[in-house]
């Protein structure tokens, strides 16, 4: 199937379409990989292992960001599950106006499902540079266990880890991961000065347009969601 970006100009629909099985991205398209095969996928060397827990799990944003970096955007996306570890909401608004997904440490989640990534080198140098906002957290399979499909279980892998905390409820437990709508809700029952700071929008999209232009306006949301007790940490190094 094509690899197309609607994100780019839909953030209301973040995190965006995820990988919808085992496949290889290669010249914009997205085909299916035999899972027997994972096994042997994950043993090439010089490869890295990265858990995508929002956008980066779209093979359409893959797309992008690699092409638009200029490297070789052929990325092989694993589907599995994890244990240890839930996907939450960074504690900021992010340039295209949305807010974007963190990892969050949960000892007690078990078989969540994920996507994982398998990038080379300049690949993964190139995916450092989209994220600005994250830490890439090498985490072994003792604190969070990683299960693929076809019954590979590799020794760790790496997971990008919000700078700015993850968003919490009043009782400091974080929330999942939802819709941008019903977030952009939560953010404004559960933290009044940035209701009122956002107020003057109309709707959705309005909001996150005016977030995306405004890096200023960006920054002031994240200091009002610390002010507010509406962020916590992530439980892993970055947050």
């Amino acid at each position: 199937m094509p690899a197309v970006d609607e994100l780019a100009s839909r953030p209301w629909d973040y995190p965006g379409a995820r990988a919808p099985y085992t496949g290889v991205l290669h010249r914009g398209r997205f085909s299916p990989l035999v899972a027997s095969d994972v096994g042997g996928v994950i043993g090439v060397a010089g490869r890295h292992l990265v858990v995508a827990v929002g956008s980066n799990a779209s093979p359409s944003v893959m797309r992008r960001k690699l092409e638009r970096g200029g490297v070789n955007s052929t990325v092989v996306f694993l589907l599995g599950t994890v244990s240890g570890l839930r996907i939450g909401h960074s504690a900021h608004v992010s340039m295209g106006g949305y807010v974007a997904a963190t990892p969050v440490r949960a000892p007690g989640d078990r078989d969540r499902p994920v996507v994982a990534l398998l990038l080379d080198e300049e690949q993964l140098e190139c995916l450092d540079l989209t994220e600005p906002n994250y830490e890439r957290v090498l985490v072994p399979a003792e604190v969070c266990r990683l299960d693929l499909e076809g019954g590979a279980r590799p020794d760790g892998f790496s997971v990008y880890v919000s700078r700015w905390g993850a968003l919490v409820d009043a009782g400091g437990t974080p929330v999942g991961l939802t819709t941008q709508e019903a977030l952009f809700d939560w953010v404004r029952s559960r933290c009044p000065r940035v209701a009122e700071l956002l107020g003057r929008w109309p709707d959705l999209p309005a909001t996150m347009r005016a977030l995306a232009g405004d890096p200023g306006l960006r920054v002031r949301v994240r200091e009002l969601l610390e002010a507010d007790g509406c962020s916590g940490p992530t439980g892993f190094s970055a947050g």
